[in-house]
């Protein structure tokens, strides 16, 4: 699928997610004023993969980008290797140093502290939303992170969550592989998950439910590492050899 297209469709997601997130409201019919054309987007001169991954809480997004980066740092290895992060990173970062939070603990993967992320988890979100309309900078942070040297030659961000994030790197022409990681509610619920209407229904769970041009989808419904290496060594590597520059 060419970018234009990808760009066309994340760019109708974006109108109709934030259109869905604002409230009805009746105005008197606005007087009709000109505005100035956006200015164009520089494009990136970027070859490196950033691989974004979207799913939903539990669904296992961190563990499988981990098992991909994995098959990223062989093909990498002579390119710079890959890294994990994340675009919530920077919104934590800033969100614990405003409230006196344990920064390490809101980015931590360990089963311990996922009570003190759930406990944070409504208002970091509610943070998120305040500066989601400056998302760039959000974005901007992890490129730079990106850009650092040693510059690896692939990054996977493992938190996908709203359609102006995937718009900001369609954009810009960054190489882009695309993965949807899906599971089943009883496997989440194994994984900790406890369904709750107010998380479950929020814009950064369900924005990207609906997007359908995905690169590449795995249903993480099994326990262990099994399932996932095995799709990652069949499926993953063909679809990343396809878009490495090396």
């Amino acid at each position: 699928m060419c970018c234009d297209q990808v760009g066309s469709a994340v760019s109708h997601l974006v109108h109709r997610s934030n259109m869905e997130e604002r409230p009805t409201r009746v105005h008197a019919a606005p007087r009709v004023q000109a505005v100035a054309p956006a200015p164009p987007v520089e494009k990136t001169s970027s070859t490196q993969l950033f691989v974004l991954v979207s799913g939903k809480r539990a669904a296992g997004k961190d563990f499988c980008s981990e098992q991909m980066a994995n098959v990223l740092n062989k093909l990498c290895r002579r390119t710079g290797g890959c890294i994990v992060t994340a675009f919530a990173n920077s919104v934590k970062r800033t969100f614990a140093s405003e409230n006196g939070l344990d920064y390490a603990k809101l980015v931590s993967q360990n089963r311990a502290d996922r009570d003190y992320k759930e406990q944070h988890r409504q208002k970091l979100t509610a943070f998120y939303e305040e500066r989601r309309p400056t998302v760039e900078w959000i974005c901007e942070q992890l490129v730079q992170t990106a850009f650092k040297e040693p510059k690896p030659g692939a990054i996977v961000i493992s938190d996908l969550r709203h359609p102006s994030e995937l718009q900001y790197f369609i954009a810009r022409g960054f190489n882009v592989l695309t993965v949807r990681i899906n599971c089943s509610d009883k496997a989440r619920a194994r994984r900790g998950w406890v369904p709750n209407p107010a998380k479950d229904s929020h814009p950064t769970e369900v924005s990207m439910d609906t997007y359908d041009r995905w690169d590449l989808v795995f249903d993480n419904s099994v326990d262990g590492p099994r399932e996932v290496a095995k799709w990652c060594n069949e499926k993953f590597v063909i679809a990343s050899v396809g878009r490495l520059k090396m």
